[in-house]
C-alpha cells in the first residue's frame, strides 16, 4: 500500500541521513559521519540557541539509540568534525531536495508541471579567521585596508511555488553573481523558469540560459542611458506589453523577446520605495497563455528569495556560527539548507490540509490562505527531533505524528494582506560594513 503523504514526508526526514552512515565508517567509535551532521543540525536548529555541551546532553539523553554510555565531550564533536567531509553535507542536503520536489509539484496553474526559481544572493558574514580571511576575502576601507569579518557571496537559486532551495554557489567576497548563477544553471532542466533581479542583465549571460532550455523573466534597467538599445523605443512608447528583436551577441541572430511595463499607482512611492519605472523581460511570449498580469505576478514574488535570505540568517542563526575552520562554516551553511529543505516539505503538507479546508489556493492570488513561516519552523524541528529521540516509536505513529503537526499549523493560517510596504533595513550590521 501507498505511504500517505505525511508517512513519506517523515520517511524523508529519517532516511536522507541514513547515506551517509552507510558509506563511511565511524570516528573513534562515537561520531560517525551521520551522527557528527545530526549534531550540526541541533546546532542550527530553529528558534534556539545551544552550544556543543547543550547538543551533546540532549543527543546522549534523548537519543537512545546511538547508544552512547557517557555524554561525549565537546572536544570530540570539533575532532569530528574536522574529519566530516563538506561535499557529504552537501550531498545530503541534495538528497533532500531531491525527495521535496519528487513529492511537491508547481503550484502556478498558469505554468503547469513546471518549476519557477528566482536567482539572487547575500553576503555570509563568517569568523574573522586566517582561513576566511585567504578563501573569501573581506570589504577594504578607503585606506584599502581589510576591515571587518571575511564576507563570502552566496549566489542560490530557489524554487518560489514550494520554497525549495535548488542549489547555491558560494563564492568570494568579490564574486559575481551572474558566475554563480552559471554555476548553478546545471542543476535547472528543460523548461524551468528563472526570474532574475534588474543586476543580472547580460546579453551572454541569457543567451547561456537560454541554449539551457531554460525560460527568463529579468527586470531590465528602465534608464535609456543604461538600458539596452533594443529597450528604449519601448521606453518611450505608451506600451505595457510589447514582442521585439534581441540580438543577445551569441552568434545566433536577432530572436523575439517580450517586454512588460509595470504601472506604479499615481502620486508618492510607499514609505521606502523609491520612484521608479519597472521593465520586464522574459521568453514567455505567449500573451494568452502568459497576460501582462501573470508575469508581473511571477516577477513580483521574486522577493520570496529576500525572504528565504532573512530567514536562514534571523531564524535558523545562519552567521551564529559554533566553527572556526571554513570546513565548519561550510557545513553548518549546508546543515540550514536541508532544515530549509525540511521545512520546505512540512509546509507542502500543511497546504494541503490547508486546500482542503479553504480550497486551492492558487500561488498567485494575492488574498489566498497561507501558514505562518514560523509555525512551520517550529513542526519541521518537532518532527525532526521526534523521529531522532525515539526512532522505533516515530515510524509507528508517522501518520499520526505529522498529520497533528499539520493540522496544529492550519489553525495559524491567515489571508495574505497585499499592499504592505516596509522599509529595508539591515537587523545585524555588526562585522558587515567597512
Amino acid at each position: 500500500m501507498a505511504l500517505s503523504l505525511p508517512c513519506r514526508i517523515l520517511t524523508a526526514h529519517r532516511e536522507i541521513f541514513a547515506q551517509l552512515d552507510e558509506i563511511y565508517t565511524h570516528i573513534d567509535g562515537v561520531f560517525g559521519p551521520k551522527n557528527t551532521f545530526l549534531a550540526v543540525m541541533a546546532l542550527k536548529a530553529a528558534h534556539r540557541s545551544v552550544n556543543y555541551r547543550d547538543v551533546l546532553k540532549e543527543m546522549h539523553q534523548e537519543w537512545q539509540w546511538l547508544g552512547w554510555e557517557s555524554t561525549p565531550s565537546a572536544g570530540a564533536l570539533s575532532k569530528a568534525r574536522a574529519h566530516l567531509d563538506v561535499e557529504d553535507c552537501r550531498e545530503v542536503w541534495q538528497e533532500a531536495v531531491v525527495r521535496a520536489q519528487a513529492t511537491f509539484p508547481s503550484r502556478v496553474s498558469a505554468l503547469p508541471g513546471r518549476r519557477i526559481y528566482a536567482f539572487d544572493a547575500t553576503r555570509v558574514v563568517s569568523p574573522g579567521t586566517a582561513g576566511a580571511r585567504k578563501r573569501w576575502g573581506s570589504p577594504t576601507g578607503k585606506d584599502n585596508k581589510k576591515h571587518h569579518n571575511p564576507q563570502s557571496m552566496m549566489v542560490a537559486a530557489w524554487e518560489l511555488t514550494t520554497g525549495i532551495p535548488l542549489d547555491i554557489a558560494l563564492l568570494g567576497y568579490k564574486g559575481s553573481e551572474r558566475l554563480g548563477a552559471n554555476r548553478i544553471l546545471k542543476s535547472l532542466k528543460k523548461g524551468d523558469v528563472a526570474v532574475f533581479d534588474r543586476g543580472y542583465h547580460g546579453r551572454e549571460f541569457f543567451s547561456g540560459f537560454l541554449a539551457h532550455g531554460v525560460d527568463i523573466v529579468a527586470r531590465m534597467p528602465s534608464v535609456v542611458d543604461s538600458t539596452w538599445k533594443e529597450i528604449e523605443p519601448f521606453l518611450a512608447s505608451k506600451e505595457d506589453d510589447a514582442i521585439v528583436n534581441m540580438d543577445l551577441g551569441d552568434g545566433l541572430g536577432k530572436r523575439l523577446m517580450r517586454l512588460v511595463r509595470r504601472r506604479f499607482l499615481p502620486g508618492a512611492p510607499k514609505k521606502g520605495q523609491p520612484r521608479d519605472k519597472m521593465i520586464i523581460m522574459t521568453t514567455l511570449l505567449d500573451q494568452e497563455a502568459y497576460p501582462l498580469e501573470v508575469i508581473l505576478d511571477l516577477y513580483s514574488r521574486r522577493w520570496d528569495i529576500e525572504t528565504r535570505f532573512r530567514e536562514m540568517k534571523h531564524q535558523y542563526g545562519l552567521e551564529s556560527f559554533h566553527s572556526n575552520r571554513v570546513d565548519g562554516v561550510e557545513q553548518e551553511i549546508y546543515a540550514v539548507l536541508t532544515w530549509m529543505t525540511l521545512s520546505a516539505m512540512v509546509q507542502g503538507m500543511a497546504e494541503k490540509a490547508v486546500d482542503k479546508k479553504h480550497g486551492y489556493q492558487e500561488w498567485t492570488d494575492p488574498h489566498m490562505w497561507q501558514v505562518s513561516r514560523a509555525d512551520v519552523f517550529s513542526a519541521t524541528r518537532r518532527l525532526f527531533f521526534a523521529v531522532l529521540v525515539d526512532p522505533r516509536e516515530a515510524i509507528n505513529n508517522l501518520e499520526e505524528l505529522a498529520q497533528g503537526e499539520a493540522d496544529w499549523i492550519v489553525t495559524g493560517a491567515r489571508r495574505r494582506r497585499p499592499g504592505r510596504s516596509f522599509i529595508r533595513e539591515t537587523k545585524r550590521p555588526w562585522g558587515r560594513w567597512a
